[in-house]
C-alpha cells in the first residue's frame, strides 16, 4: 500500500539514517543551515525550479556506508512506492524518495492555500450545511455480541459475493478481537472461507493487529490466517506501540459495501455493541480512520518478494539462516543440505545449466551447508516433512529438488537413493541438535502439504513460500521479522512437533527405520 510522506519527514529520515547533521548537509550543498533546518521542520519545501533535490541526492548517496543503511532506505522506498523491485542505484533511489515527497508537500501547500481563501457568506453557509450528513435508513446500532458477530459475517459475505472493483481492500482490525475471532472455532472457519471467497473475487484483505505478550492469542490468529497468506492477497500491519490500550473498539470497512464499528460498554471490553453503516460517507469515514491508524500508529508485518526478485530473496534467506537461534523447517520435501555434495552436483548436471548458473547454484548450496554446520552445535534444528515424501523417495525414487531457481521432482536410481539415505543417517548421527519428524495424512493439513514451505529462525525471522498452481516456482514469497509474530510462529511449530507421534520423530526410531529401508533396497537391486 503506497504511503504519502512529506518532504520534511523524508529528509529527516535520510539524515538520521546516514548520521548526517543539518549543518553538514548545508555545507555540502552550499546553502545556509537555516534553510535546511526549515526543510527538516516542514516550514519550507524546495521549489521545482531549484536544483536542491539533485544536490542533496548526490551528497547523501555518497555517504551510504553499510548494508543496514541500504536496507533502511530500501524499506522507506517501499513505503512510498510499494515496489519490491528496486533496480535503481542508490543516488537515483534517494532522488525518487525526495522528489515524490517534494511533490506531495507542494500539493498539500496548494490545498491549504485554497482552503484558506476567504469565502462569501453564501458559500460559507453552503459549506457549513455539508458538515451535517444524514445517515441512511439502513444504518443501525447493533446490541448484543451474537448480533454483532452475525452482522459482521453478513457484511463480509456481501463482499465475498461482489466482484471487486479497482483492486479494493477489505479492512479488518484485530485490536480488541472481534467476537467471531475469539471463541467459536466454527465462526472462525466460516469467516476464513468467506475471506477466501472474497479473495477469489478480486478483493485484498488487510488486518491491523495489536500484538502483545499473549502468544496464544497471536498463535490463534496465525492458525486462522495461514490459508489466507498462501494467496498473496493478505497484508498484515501491527500497532507499533506494544503497550497500546485495548479500548474495546474494532473496525471492518469494505468500500461501497458497508462498515462496522464495534464498541464496548462494559468493563470486560466485549464487543457487545456496534454501529453498522451503509451510507457511502460513513463507510468512507471509517476507511479514512483506518488508514490514519495505519499511517500514524502501525507498521507492515509482511514483506512480499516478487517472483523475478530471486536475488534479494535468496540473500535474505542466507542472512537469516546464519543468524543465531533455533531453526524450524516445515515443508513437503527434504532440505537441500540433506543431499550429499556429489549427488547434488550430479542432479545439477542433469539440468544442463550454463556455467555461470551452475556455479551460482553450487555456491548457494555450499553457503546453506556451511551455515548449517556452523550453527548446528549451538542451536537446535527441527525439520518437519510429509511422511509420503520419504515413502515416494524409497518406493519410486522421487525427490523434491529445491534449488536457487525453484523446485522440481527428480528421479533417482537405486544407488542414488541409498547414497541420499545414508547421508541423512550421517547427519542425524553426527549432530545431536539435528532432528527430523514426519507428518502423516491426519496431521495439520492446513499447514503442510505439497505447495507450502515455512522456515523460521527463532527470535529472528520467518520465510513462507507457496507454490499455488505452479508446483515448481513459488507464486508467493514473503518474510516476517516482527518479533512477536516470529515468536508465535515458533511456538506454533513447537506445538506441531509435540503432536507428531514419537515413532515418527524419535531419532533412533527414524535411523533404524531408514537403515532397514536401505537394507531392503540393496537386497532388491543386487
Amino acid at each position: 500500500m503506497k504511503e504519502n510522506i512529506k518532504f520534511s519527514e523524508s529528509l529527516s529520515f535520510l539524515l538520521s539514517t546516514l548520521d548526517i547533521s543539518i549543518s553538514r548537509l548545508a555545507k555540502a550543498i552550499n546553502v545556509d543551515s537555516s534553510l535546511v533546518n526549515r526543510w527538516v521542520n516542514g516550514k519550507r519545501v524546495p521549489s521545482y525550479k531549484t536544483n536542491y533535490i539533485n544536490n542533496i541526492s548526490d551528497y547523501l548517496s555518497g555517504n551510504v556506508q553499510n548494508s543496514f543503511q541500504k536496507k533502511y532506505i530500501n524499506d522507506f522506498y517501499y513505503r512510498i512506492f510499494n515496489d519490491n523491485i528496486i533496480e535503481d542505484d542508490m543516488e537515483e533511489r534517494i532522488k525518487k524518495i525526495l522528489a515524490e515527497s517534494q511533490g506531495y508537500s507542494i500539493e498539500l501547500r496548494k490545498m491549504e492555500l485554497t482552503k484558506s481563501k476567504p469565502k462569501s457568506a453564501d458559500k460559507e453557509q453552503s459549506s457549513n450545511s455539508k458538515q451535517f450528513i444524514s445517515l441512511s435508513k439502513q444504518d443501525q446500532l447493533i446490541i448484543g455480541s451474537k448480533n454483532v458477530i452475525s452482522k459482521s459475517l453478513s457484511l463480509l459475505e456481501a463482499a465475498a459475493n461482489t466482484k471487486c472493483k479497482n483492486n479494493n481492500t477489505i479492512f479488518i482490525s484485530f485490536i480488541n478481537d472481534i467476537c467471531f475471532m475469539k471463541r467459536d472455532s466454527n465462526n472462525l472457519i466460516y469467516c476464513r472461507k468467506i475471506l477466501l471467497r472474497a479473495i477469489s473475487n478480486g478483493w485484498n484483505i488487510l488486518f491491523l493487529l495489536r500484538l502483545d505478550n499473549n502468544c496464544k492469542r497471536t498463535m490463534e490468529f496465525i492458525n486462522f490466517s495461514k490459508l489466507l497468506v498462501k494467496t498473496g492477497k493478505l497484508n498484515l500491519y501491527y500497532l507499533s506501540n506494544y503497550d497500546a490500550l485495548n479500548t474495546g473498539k474494532d473496525i471492518i470497512a469494505i468500500p461501497e459495501i458497508g462498515a462496522i464499528f464495534t464498541i464496548s460498554t462494559t468493563n470486560h471490553l466485549e464487543n457487545e455493541r456496534a454501529f453498522f453503516f451503509k451510507s457511502i460517507e460513513a463507510i468512507d469515514t471509517c476507511q479514512k480512520y483506518f488508514r490514519t491508524l495505519l499511517k500514524s500508529y502501525a507498521k507492515p508485518a509482511i514483506k512480499y518478494y516478487s517472483t523475478d526478485n530471486n536475488l534479494e530473496y535468496s540473500e535474505f534467506l542466507s542472512r537469516m539462516k546464519s543468524r543465531m537461534g533455533n531453526r524450524f523447517l516445515c515443508r513437503y520435501g527434504f532440505n537441500i543440505i540433506t543431499i550429499p555434495e556429489n549427488l547434488f552436483k550430479k542432479l545439477l548436471n542433469r539440468k544442463k545449466l550454463t556455467s555461470s548458473r551452475l556455479t551460482k547454484e553450487l555456491n548457494c548450496y555450499k553457503k546453506k551447508l556451511y551455515s548449517f554446520v556452523s550453527n548446528i552445535d549451538k542451536y537446535e534444528y527441527w525439520d518437519i516433512y510429509q511422511m509420503d515424501s520419504i515413502e515416494n523417495l524409497i518406493d519410486h525414487g522421487e525427490l523434491c529438488f529445491y534449488s536457487y531457481s525453484g523446485m522440481e521432482i527428480v528421479h533417482l536410481e537405486p544407488e542414488d537413493i541409498i547414497e541420499y539415505l545414508q547421508n541423512l543417517i550421517k547427519l542425524l548421527e553426527m549432530y545431536k541438535n539435528y532432528n527430523v519428524g514426519f507428518l502423516t495424512e491426519n496431521s495439520d493439513k492446513d499447514l503442510i502439504y505439497f505447495d507450502f514451505c515455512c522456515i523460521i529462525k527463532e527470535r529472528q525471522a520467518a520465510l513462507i513460500e507457496s507454490y499455488g498452481t505452479s508446483k515448481f516456482t513459488p507464486e508467493v514469497r514473503l518474510s516476517i521479522e516482527e518479533p512477536m509474530l516470529v515468536k508465535a510462529l515458533s511456538e506454533h511449530f513447537k506445538d506441531i512437533w509435540s503432536h507428531i507421534p514419537p515413532v515418527n520423530k524419535d531419532k533412533m526410531e527414524i535411523i533404524n527405520w531408514i537403515k532397514y529401508q536401505i537394507k531392503l533396497l540393496k537386497s532388491s537391486h543386487n
